[in-house]
């Protein structure tokens, strides 16, 4: 959260997030063209690496969006929808189908 929190600070939240996900869209495009396995270790950590940047992000957001005294609802709304989301995939696949 250190790094994260410190390049947020220095060149903005938006920026930060949409840069690591490209880093993430890219290494996830590496690890389907690599063939060799020090080259898909390397793509995948990558990706991981991004990843792991690019996750407490939202997180500064919502602290950074919600007063104290509202920072749990505001927090609990956030993380129920993501949390239906990724509940309700399953079905929603199924729809597809």
């Amino acid at each position: 959260m250190p790094m994260s929190g410190y390049l947020t600070d220095r060149y903005g939240t938006k920026k930060v997030f949409f840069r690591f996900d490209g880093v993430v869209r890219a290494g996830v495009a590496d690890v389907r063209r690599h063939r060799i396995l020090p080259l898909l270790v390397f793509a995948r950590d990558g990706t991981g690496w991004a990843g792991a940047m690019m996750v407490p992000v939202p997180r500064l957001i919502i602290l950074r969006a919600y007063d104290k005294a509202e920072l749990i609802s505001g927090w609990d709304f956030h993380c129920d929808a993501s949390a239906a989301g990724a509940d309700n995939r399953p079905a929603g696949g199924q729809l597809v189908w």
